[in-house]
């Protein structure tokens, strides 16, 4: 997740067989995503540690 409502794959959706099932999932909680290359999709897991501060 990269916001509240929004996540961030590291490849093309549509590389998976999965896609449609995960796009299903989203939108049914409302969360949008990009897609950070055009590439097969790769799991590179937590690679960028976010924190969310109080200000």
């Amino acid at each position: 997740m990269i916001d509240k409502n929004v996540v961030a794959f590291t490849g093309k959706l549509d590389s998976l067989e999965c896609a449609a099932e995960i796009r299903a999932f989203l939108e049914k909680h409302c969360v949008q995503y990009i897609e950070l290359t055009q590439n097969q999709m790769i799991d590179i897991g937590g690679i960028l540690p976010l924190m969310e501060l109080d200000v």
